[in-house]
């Protein structure tokens, strides 16, 4: 339905145009964000030759696996390791599993998103 202010229906017009450019960026953003997860999930390309020289570092690593994370991968060249669990609480059951018999074990929070901002 057409106004009687051309000013009124043009300024509508981009303001929804504006709208529909905004969500394009968010989900090219989205998606973006989606496919650089999914290169991580793949690995470390230094996990296989750094797990065949340091068997103590392939120790270590096979430990954190056996908590069942959600993701465990060697960050780097293998300086660390990390684990992301579902819960707090299963992430402190694995702490609690794991020890020092591997070195230290340092649990941290993730902020969601919104909290970040």
């Amino acid at each position: 339905m057409q106004s009687e202010n051309r000013l009124f229906d043009d300024f509508v017009k981009m303001v929804n145009g504006v709208a529909g450019t905004f969500a394009g960026m968010g989900r090219e953003a989205e998606s973006s964000a989606r496919e650089k997860f999914r290169e991580w999930m793949a690995g470390n390309d230094f996990e296989s030759p750094v797990f065949a020289r340091h068997p103590g570092i392939r120790s270590a690593f096979e430990a954190l696996v056996a908590t069942h994370p959600v993701v465990c991968r060697m960050t780097g060249s293998g300086s660390s390791l990390l684990a992301i669990y579902r819960h707090a609480g299963e992430r402190e059951d694995a702490r609690m599993r794991l020890g020092r018999k591997h070195g230290s074990v340092v649990p941290v929070e993730t902020l969601s998103a919104l909290a970040a901002i």
